[in-house]
């Protein structure tokens, strides 16, 4: 196993899914009705300290104090002609058996760490039995070294298809069509993010520029001209321009407030200078009182030249805030944006519930 794979593998250990199981199944390897025995005498251990070592002192120290630890608490079931899956402690021999064989002590860190082994009903390691053999393995069998963390290398890497749609698509608004434009990405280990599979031939290359090419023709201006916006205030909308009387005899002085209880309309003149589509946005507020609940609704039409353009019914609220848009085609000359407001129960005395609106186009 590469040495930059061991750092992250370590942390992950305690998390370990099958490792929470047993715990939940037998309570941290104690499970209730089963006699722990505890008469195995503990094992001489020196001193481990966290630290890498030579090939020559961690085979010292295996034999010293790792190989007496695992001949008590394991031999049981791994060793003296016992070889439950199909793993003997007693058969590891060589240097090489030993030392470079990180699959079989990473299957030992993760057990005994978790108290998976040895089983419940034997003795497990004491405390200093468990922290000396976790030192020999990661300082010993893995290599490691804290005072030197190498946790390895991270590859740069190119974005695959759907990174680079969703980039495009958070900078500049365009959702570019990635799948379409280029060529599939590499998969290793099922996934197509691993930064040393992902290849970049030059043929990719290509199909990158002409992606980015097309992103810049679609989502980027062209020309340093910009759209136009004018903003305009509620209380620039005077009853009279909108040339409708009031059937109820009311006059507001602006669309600032309008009553939810009286029919008013106000609007408000526009220049378009040259003939195109224009994006009419309202911004509107309910603001009522707190208490009491106002059962009246208002029916609130938009209107472009006279004509409406959305419809809305709005109930009471005490701080309800609305945005909504519509685009009209105008010619160039002179149109009016109105709002007509009225209620939907006339028969229902005011309150104060009022309606306040801004317009821009």
């Amino acid at each position: 196993m590469p040495k930059r794979f061991l750092l992250p593998l370590l942390r992950l250990l305690p998390c370990a899914p099958f490792a929470w199981i047993f715990v939940l199944a037998t309570g941290c390897g104690h499970s209730p009705g089963v006699t722990v025995s505890t008469s195995a005498p503990p094992v001489a251990v020196a001193e481990i300290r966290p630290a890498s070592v030579a090939p020559e002192a961690a085979l010292t120290q295996f034999h010293q104090t790792i190989g007496p630890i695992l001949e008590q608490r394991c031999y049981a079931c791994h060793g003296d002609g016992e070889k439950k899956g199909g793993l003997a402690f007693d058969e590891l021999k060589t240097k090489e058996q030993i030392l470079q064989n990180p699959a079989l002590w990473l299957k030992v860190l993760r057990n005994t760490r978790s108290h998976i082994m040895p089983p419940a009903e034997k003795a497990p390691p004491t405390a200093v039995e468990q922290a000396a053999l976790e030192s020999w393995i990661k300082t010993a069998a893995f290599g490691l070294d804290p005072a030197r963390p190498d946790p390895g290398r991270v590859t740069i890497r190119r974005l695959n298809r759907t990174e680079y749609r969703n980039t495009i698509r958070d900078l500049i608004g365009y959702d570019f069509d990635a799948e379409q434009v280029l060529p599939p990405d590499d998969v290793g280990y099922g996934f197509d993010n691993i930064g040393d599979v992902l290849s970049f031939s030059p043929i990719r290359m290509e199909k990158f520029l002409t992606a980015a090419q097309s992103v810049i023709e679609h989502g980027v201006p062209q020309s340093n001209k910009s759209i136009g916006t004018q903003l305009v205030l509620a209380k620039d909308f005077l009853p009279a321009e909108s040339g409708l009387t009031n059937p109820d005899g009311f006059t507001p002085k602006n669309g600032e407030h309008l009553s939810f209880y009286e029919y008013v309309e106000v609007g408000h003149t526009y220049q378009a200078k040259k003939a195109g589509d224009y994006r009419i946005i309202v911004s509107a507020k309910i603001d009522g009182e707190a208490q009491p609940v106002d059962p009246q609704v208002a029916k609130v039409t938009y209107k472009s030249d006279g004509k409406a353009i959305r419809q809305f019914e709005y109930p009471w609220d005490d701080a309800l805030y609305s945005v909504e848009d519509k685009i009209v085609h105008w010619e160039p000359g002179e149109h009016k944006v109105s709002f007509a407001i009225e209620p939907t129960k006339p028969e229902l005395q005011p309150l104060r519930t009022r309606w306040n609106t801004a317009s821009s186009s």
